[in-house]
């Protein structure tokens, strides 16, 4: 759902979903953000917000231009590449949709988010966030945004009807199902995709 890309090499990043969105004939949606401290602390890596967020900024800007097929040549405090092209780019143009992990009611990923191609929001719970809190959070988002981009709400388990009709009032796009982590309940999984979309 979301790529800690500080952790990562961008232009690694950028090669495998590349790769994987002509597997999946252009369906790839790339989720990027932060990560949290433990994504980093555990690896020795610094787990700084402000230098997580630099590099991500840094490591977007060199994903979403090796994707444009050319070469490419890049100097930032975090990462130097030097004429790399890479030798696929994704099927969907003008890229694949980048969406920003962002922290309700921090409002930094919100406008990166609005940089791009839309939004992962998230928060303790859904029973935790009120109508007019979801619909702020969105306003502000579109306020800061060049086009309509997706806004993709994550939740766990069920949902309920009032949930999907708050998400659907207020602009969400979106509402991601996370997988039940618990391996023998798998079979649940499966029977929830095939169900279909949760109607109201």
């Amino acid at each position: 759902m979301n790529t800690p890309l500080p952790r990562r090499q961008p232009w690694q990043v950028a090669l495998d979903l590349a790769t994987l969105d002509h597997l999946s004939n252009g369906r790839v949606i790339f989720g990027a953000g932060l990560g949290i401290p433990q994504d980093f602390t555990k690896f020795d890596l610094s787990s700084d917000e402000k230098v997580r967020a630099a590099q991500l900024d840094e490591g977007l800007e060199i994903i979403n231009n090796l994707w444009s097929g050319t070469s490419v040549s890049y100097k930032g405090k975090y990462y130097t590449i030097n004429d790399v092209e890479l030798p696929i780019i994704p099927i969907q143009k003008p890229r694949i949709p980048i969406l920003i992990a962002a922290w309700w009611p921090y409002k930094v990923g919100l406008k990166r988010g609005a940089r791009w191609d839309g939004i992962m929001p998230a928060w303790e719970s859904p029973e935790m966030i009120l109508e007019e809190d979801l619909r702020e959070m969105i306003d502000y988002y579109h306020k800061n945004a060049d086009s309509n981009g997706d806004v993709i709400v994550p939740y766990n388990g069920d949902i309920s009807h009032e949930f999907i009709e708050l998400c659907e009032n207020v602009g969400v796009t979106w509402l991601l199902a996370c997988g039940l982590r618990e391996k023998d309940k798998i079979n649940l999984d499966i029977d929830k995709i095939k169900e279909g979309p949760p109607s109201i």
